[in-house]
C-alpha cells in the first residue's frame, strides 16, 4: 500500500512520511485550519454585495481584511506551521510570508503527505471559528450570501480540489434556525461532512442551549438526520476565558481549553442530546486530561443534586451515559490526556494536527501521536488515529483501506 501511495500522490522518497516503513497508521485530523484565499468572496458574492464583502488588502504592516466598512487583520499566529518558534507572532504577515498551504489545498495536501495525515477537515479563519463575523453583521443579506459563499468555496474548491483527502465543514447562520436547516441541507447535498458551529450562541447574542422555546432544535434536528456531526472549537463563540481584562496573552492561551470544559457541562446538561440521541458532537481542540475527572463530577451532581440543581425530566439519564453516545474529543499533543484514554473510552477520541497553528505538531504529527499511543493495543491506536473519524463522519478516503 506504501508503494501505491506514494505512486498515486507523486511523493518524494526522502521527504514523505506516507512513504516511510513505519506500521503507524495514517492519521485523519479533525481539526485543522485554512486561510481564505483572497479572492474568496470577490469570486463569489453577488455583484452589488461585492463591494462590502470580504477583502484581502496587502498594505505595508501586512495583509487586511476589510468587511462592510470594517477592517480584521489576518493574524500571523493563523500560518504558524513550518515558522520557528520565535517567529510565531500575533502580528500582520504578507502573503509571501505565509505557507502556501494554509491558503492553497494543492499544497495543503502536499503538506499533509509530509506530516502523514491522509486526510482533514478545516475551520474557517476570518468568519471565526464559528462563522461569528457573519453571523454578527447587522446586514443579513450581505451575511447569508458570505456564508453560502464560503461554504462552497469549501465544498467546490477546497475538498473538490482533492477528493477522499479535504472534507467540507461548513458554516450556519444563527439569527433563523430554518434557514440554517435549509443551509445545511442544501450543503449536506452537496458534499458536506460537519458543520462548524458555536460552542456557546449566547454570547454571540443568541438563544442559548437552554432557551425554554428550543430556539435550535431544527437545526439539532436536522443534523442528527443529515448525521453532520457539530464540531465546536474552543473559542468558536468568539469569546476566551481568561482572568482579567488585563491578564497577558498566555493567561488566554493556557486557559482554552476551559472554554471546552463549560462548553462541555453546558451540552450535557441541555437535553439536546436526549431529544436527539444520534446528535454529535465533537470539542475540536479540547484535549484530554480533564474529561475523567469532569465526567465524575457531572455523575456526582446528577446524582446528589437532582432535588434542586438539575432537572432529571429533561436530563434523565447519567451524564456519562451521553458523553458515551453523544460526544467525541480530540487528542492534540498531551501525553498527559494520552494516558487516559482508555478511562475516557477510546471509540470517543480523535486526532488533530491542528495545522498551521501554534500548536501544530507539523511536520512530525504522526510521529508524536503515534509515540504518545504506544501504550494502547494497534487495534486501538488505529481507532484513534483514522477510523474512529472516518466512521463519525462517513469519510469515503482516497485509500479505499
Amino acid at each position: 500500500m506504501r508503494g501505491a501511495l506514494t505512486t498515486r500522490f507523486g511523493l518524494g522518497e526522502s521527504t514523505n512520511v506516507l512513504n516511510d516503513s513505519s506500521d503507524a497508521p495514517y492519521i485523519v485530523s479533525v481539526d485543522d485550519h485554512l486561510i481564505e484565499p483572497a479572492s474568496l468572496w470577490e469570486s463569489r458574492l453577488p455583484a452589488g454585495l461585492r463591494e462590502r464583502g470580504p477583502r484581502a488588502v496587502d498594505t505595508a504592516q501586512g495583509v487586511f481584511w476589510e468587511l462592510d466598512g470594517q477592517r480584521f487583520p489576518m493574524n500571523g499566529l493563523g500560518a504558524s506551521a513550518g515558522r520557528p518558534l520565535e517567529a510565531r507572532t500575533t502580528g500582520l504577515l504578507h502573503w509571501d510570508d505565509i505557507r502556501p498551504g494554509c491558503y492553497d489545498p494543492v499544497e495543503r495536501v502536499k503538506d499533509m503527505d509530509i506530516d502523514g495525515v491522509i486526510a482533514s477537515l478545516c475551520f474557517p479563519s476570518l468568519p471565526g471559528f464559528g462563522g461569528t463575523k457573519f453571523n454578527l453583521l447587522e446586514d443579513r443579506q450581505l451575511a447569508f450570501a458570505c456564508i453560502r459563499a464560503y461554504n462552497d468555496f469549501q465544498i467546490d474548491e477546497w475538498a473538490g480540489s482533492a477528493p477522499g483527502r479535504l472534507f467540507a465543514m461548513v458554516l450556519l447562520p444563527y439569527w433563523d434556525p430554518q434557514l440554517a436547516v435549509e443551509e445545511l441541507q442544501r450543503t449536506a447535498a452537496k458534499g458536506a461532512v460537519a458543520v462548524a458551529f458555536t460552542e456557546n450562541p449566547h454570547r454571540q447574542g443568541f438563544p442559548s442551549l437552554h432557551d425554554p422555546d428550543r430556539y435550535w432544535d431544527p437545526v439539532f434536528a436536522a443534523a442528527q438526520e443529515a448525521e453532520l456531526p457539530l464540531c465546536l472549537h474552543f473559542g468558536s463563540s468568539s469569546w476566551m476565558i481568561t482572568s482579567s481584562p488585563d491578564a497577558p496573552l498566555i493567561v488566554q492561551s493556557v486557559s482554552g481549553p476551559l472554554n471546552s470544559q463549560l462548553a462541555f457541562i453546558d451540552w450535557i446538561f441541555s437535553g439536546a442530546f436526549e431529544r436527539f440521541p444520534k446528535l454529535q458532537a465533537v470539542f475540536s481542540e479540547g484535549y484530554l486530561g480533564w474529561l475523567p475527572f469532569m465526567l465524575e463530577h457531572c455523575d456526582r451532581h446528577w446524582e446528589h443534586h437532582f432535588g434542586w440543581a438539575t432537572d432529571r425530566a429533561v436530563v434523565p439519564r447519567r451524564p456519562t451515559e451521553y458523553f458515551q453516545s453523544n460526544v467525541s474529543v480530540c487528542l492534540v499533543y498531551e501525553s498527559f490526556g494520552a494516558q487516559q484514554i482508555e478511562a475516557i473510552g477510546v471509540d470517543r477520541i480523535l486526532a488533530e494536527a491542528d495545522y498551521p497553528h501554534p500548536d501544530t505538531m507539523w511536520p512530525n504529527t504522526r510521529k508524536v501521536l503515534e509515540e504518545l499511543l504506544q501504550h494502547l493495543t494497534p487495534a486501538d491506536r488505529v481507532k484513534v488515529l483514522r477510523t474512529n473519524a472516518e466512521k463519525l463522519f462517513r469519510l469515503d478516503l482516497v485509500t479505499g483501506t
